[in-house]
């Protein structure tokens, strides 16, 4: 019985394998990540297409005129999410949840996470000082994702993700669609289209016009 009992532990821990939030946990090599994460070049465990873009994050807080001002501009703007480092993070990974707008605030970093069936109407970011959108999720941001004229990152790396992206006013926009089926309509891009790469959009070169 004994025996039975040891196996049945065994069994129930094998089966435990919880999903890791991209930019949560710092590393400094593959051994520090859970499963299906990387350690990024900015010594962030994420996903392999968010893995080194977590950074511009920790950037824009860093950048505030001090940690104690940061985190009080972000406390009162950010009613919808909790501050990290100054940075207004809205966490709609659990499973269909945010069924309604989800908003950024105004003049503090965001960042949004989506997961499955999550994020189902817009994601609008255009009032934020910087944006990070996560649609990580099956069937995650199933309407427009929009940023304003600041930096925007958008990660649509789960299955059906992304139905539209907008950041055509911004500086410079990294968008990457990655998952099955992900970003069914055009993205719109900065300067007109023209810094299209695949499905999604990029930054590189004359793409980048932010100070």
């Amino acid at each position: 019985m004994r025996a039975v009992l040891v196996l049945g532990v065994v069994l129930v821990g094998g089966c435990y394998n919880p999903t890791l939030r991209n930019c949560t946990v710092q590393c400094s090599g593959p051994g520090d990540c859970g499963n299906g994460q990387v350690c990024g070049s900015d010594g962030w465990c994420a996903a392999a297409d968010v893995a080194g873009r977590c950074d511009p994050l920790a950037a824009a807080a860093d950048a505030q005129s001090a940690p104690i001002d940061a985190d009080s501009a972000c406390l009162t703007a950010c009613t919808n999410g909790t501050c990290q480092r100054g940075v207004c993070v809205i966490d709609c990974s659990v499973s269909g949840s945010c069924l309604t707008d989800v908003l950024c605030p105004a003049g503090v970093p965001c960042r949004v996470v989506c997961g499955d069936h999550a994020c189902q109407h817009r994601v609008d970011c255009r009032m934020a000082s910087l944006c990070v959108i996560e649609c990580s999720g099956i069937g995650s941001c199933a309407d427009e994702v929009r940023c304003g004229t600041q930096h925007c990152w958008i990660s649509c790396s789960g299955s059906g993700s992304c139905k539209h992206i907008r950041c055509g006013d911004a500086c410079a926009c990294d968008a990457t669609c990655s998952g099955a089926n992900a970003c069914i309509e055009a993205s719109e891009c900065p300067q007109g289209g023209a810094c299209r790469l695949g499905e999604g959009c990029t930054s590189s070169g004359s793409c980048n016009t932010c100070g």
